[in-house]
Parts: structure tokens; C-alpha cells; sequence
């Protein structure tokens, strides 16, 4: 429960399929109009809340493209662990 997940960009499976609400990161696509109602920064963070995140005890599990991942990975501290890849997808941990 308290793992906190994160998508790059909008993957509407995800929350459905592990039914509840995740963080979305990156180009927010049909979601841009929602997140800029009211103060939504906690559930769409920017890349510099999300590497803030990313430092914090608690377990972060992100989706991302790998293609996005070579360009993050020198800035997330600690480094990621890798858990799962899936064609052009994987899921990584900061634990």
C-alpha cells in the first residue's frame, strides 16, 4: 500500500488493473486539461519532483519506455533496479 507508482505519460490499464490511482510524469497527453485544475502536482509530477521522489524512503515502481529510461538513469539516485522488461516497456524500482 504505501509503494507509490508512477507512469510516463498516460497508460490507462495500469490504475485499472491494479485498481487504484497512480502519478503520471512526462507529457501528460488527455490529461493535461485535468491537471491544471486546482493544485494536481502531487499526481503529475515534474521531472524535478519526480527525481525528488525518487530519494525518498519510499518505494517508487515506474513505467517508462527504455528509450526514456537512457536518458533519466543518470539523474535517479539510487540507481534503479530494474524489475521487469516487456518489448519497448520496462518497470523500474528505487529499492
Amino acid at each position: 500500500p504505501g509503494t507509490r507508482i508512477v507512469t510516463s505519460g498516460p497508460m490507462q490499464a495500469v490504475p485499472w488493473d491494479i485498481g487504484r490511482r497512480v502519478l503520471v510524469t512526462g507529457k501528460l497527453d488527455e490529461l493535461e486539461f485535468g491537471s491544471r485544475q486546482g493544485d494536481q502536482s502531487a499526481w503529475f509530477p515534474d521531472r524535478e519532483a519526480l527525481l525528488k521522489l525518487w530519494g525518498e524512503p519510499e518505494q517508487i515502481l515506474f513505467i517508462l519506455k527504455k528509450r526514456e529510461f537512457e536518458n533519466l538513469s543518470p539523474m535517479l539516485i539510487p540507481t534503479a533496479r530494474v524489475v521487469q522488461e516487456s518489448g519497448r516497456l520496462m518497470l523500474i524500482s528505487n529499492r
